[in-house]
Parts: C-alpha cells; sequence; structure tokens
C-alpha cells in the first residue's frame, strides 16, 4: 500500500478508510507491507492521518529518505513488529552486506536537521508543482486533474485513452514519461498519464510545451502505435 500521497495519483487516505481496510486485512489474515516513503511530502498544512500501522499493528512499514530529501540518497528502513526483526534482518544478510557507510553518515546528518530540511524541501516541491500546473492548464486545457496535496506527481487523465502513444511522441520530443497502463497490473488506464513535477519550474514549463506538441501529434495520428512501453523509474 502507499496510503501517504499515493504513486501516481497524489492521494491521501483517510483515517476511516485506514482503519476500515485494516480491518479487512485482519479479517482474511493478509500481510501488509505500507510504503511510506511520501509521507514527509505534505505540501499543505493540514493534519496527516494516523500512520497506517496504528490501525494494523502487525504491518510492515517500508521509510526511506531519497523522496523527502534527495532521489540520489538510497538510505531506507523498516518498521516491524518485534517478533519479526530477527527474520527480516537474517533476510538482508542473505542479499548484500548492507547500505554504504558514507550514506548512512549523509542521511544520519539530515535526519538531525530534518525540520529546516524538510522546510526547505517542501517549498522546492510546492514550487514545481504550481508551476507544472499552471503549464498544464495553459497548454493542454483539456487534460483533467486533481491537484495533489503532496507527493511528487500529478496524475492527468486524457481526453482520449491515447497514453502510450503520447508517451512514444514525447519522447521524439526529448521527455521521457511513463504511460497509464504502466501503473495497472494488468495494463489499461490508457487514459491517464503521469507527470512528476521533481524538475526545476523553467523545466517544467518547457517540457509541458513539448508533450502539448506531442499530444497534437497524436491527435494527427489516430492510428499510431506506440512502440513497446519501458519501465522508467
Amino acid at each position: 500500500l502507499v496510503p501517504d500521497f499515493h504513486n501516481p495519483t497524489g492521494l491521501l487516505m483517510d483515517d476511516a478508510t485506514r482503519s476500515a481496510l485494516a480491518a479487512v486485512f485482519a479479517r482474511t489474515r493478509t500481510a501488509v507491507v505500507v510504503d511510506e516513503t511520501f509521507v514527509e511530502l505534505s505540501l499543505t498544512d493540514t493534519a496527516m492521518p494516523l500512520p497506517f500501522a496504528a490501525h494494523a499493528p502487525g504491518a510492515l512499514t517500508v521509510g526511506g529518505v531519497s523522496k523527502a530529501f534527495w532521489g540520489g540518497l538510497r538510505v531506507g528502513w523498516l518498521r516491524a513488529p518485534a517478533e519479526d526483526v530477527a527474520a527480516l534482518v537474517d533476510a538482508r544478510h542473505s542479499l548484500d552486506l548492507g547500505t554504504p557507510v558514507l550514506d548512512q553518515l549523509v542521511a544520519v546528518e539530515l535526519l538531525a536537521q530534518r525540520d529546516a530540511a524538510l522546510a526547505a524541501r517542501r517549498a522546492t516541491v510546492r514550487e514545481q508543482r504550481d508551476a507544472l500546473v499552471t503549464a498544464v492548464r495553459d497548454r493542454l486545457p483539456r487534460w483533467r486533474f486533481r491537484v495533489p496535496t503532496g507527493g511528487l506527481a500529478l496524475w492527468c487523465e486524457l481526453p482520449e485513452p491515447r497514453s502510450s502513444v503520447v508517451v512514444a511522441a514525447a519522447e521524439r520530443h526529448g521527455v521521457l514519461l511513463a504511460s497509464g497502463g504502466q501503473f495497472g497490473v494488468e495494463g489499461g488506464l490508457e487514459r491517464f498519464l503521469r507527470l512528476p513535477f521533481i524538475l526545476p519550474p523553467d523545466e517544467l514549463t518547457e517540457a509541458v510545451a513539448r508533450i502539448a506538441r506531442a499530444w497534437d501529434a497524436s491527435l494527427d495520428d489516430p492510428g499510431g502505435v506506440a512502440p513497446r512501453a519501458r519501465l522508467i523509474a
């Protein structure tokens, strides 16, 4: 689960839904893994819901610093019931020798300055989100979206189911995107396209201008076939 500013939709799950979902998982004895890597990226002053594990005490919760501070810092952690920790540590040791020490030391320094670092990061992300929203409204007025209150992506609904074709056209204009279908277990979602707001505002504005040209090109060639989709992180 990604209950906090879900990727790609940006939605925030409320407490009532968390509680109801946790009850279903408990009744069906379903193991729960919760991704909280976006939880720090709230872009409003609205109070956050309780962590999902408050409703599902047996959940495994995944956290990290790459979204909150810097994407190149791949340091994360797990929170788990005490009785599960030993097995998780053993499993980790069977996979690699551990996270680089320098990266861990940087993460420790960042966490010691958490409030100031997060305030700066949120201000930057908020500016980027607003620039992207403005550009899409200006250049692609028929595209529909909900302005996210956190996270790093705008989930757009297209007027026509042409996500994969637009992605292929956008690549020819120098913009790499992930089509809606890459976020569906069985594909589909051709009416949707994820636009991350992770670049400076001027670059986002230019990117949307190119995407708009790609959209127009896709409409001029309604029979166009997109190449095999690539996985883009």
